[in-house]
């Protein structure tokens, strides 16, 4: 019965200890980084679009491009 016990907190330290926790934290890592490049690149898609419509819209409005 004791060796069962030992058995089983010996198996719970190897789970909680082992190997398995970096490569999670590291998958993690790299989805967070996936995901705050495709929000940059459609942050930027966005403001490109906008200022190519702001560019098209200005000869109307008679105003000149400041750059």
């Amino acid at each position: 019965m004791l060796a069962v016990q030992l058995f089983g907190i010996l198996q719970l330290m190897a789970h909680l200890f082992g190997k398995s926790k970096p490569q999670t934290a590291s998958k993690k890592m790299e989805v967070d980084r996936e995901q705050t490049i495709q929000r940059f690149a459609s942050e930027k898609d966005r403001l490109e679009k906008r200022k190519a419509f702001i560019e098209q819209t200005l000869p109307f409005l008679n105003l000149s491009v400041v750059r």
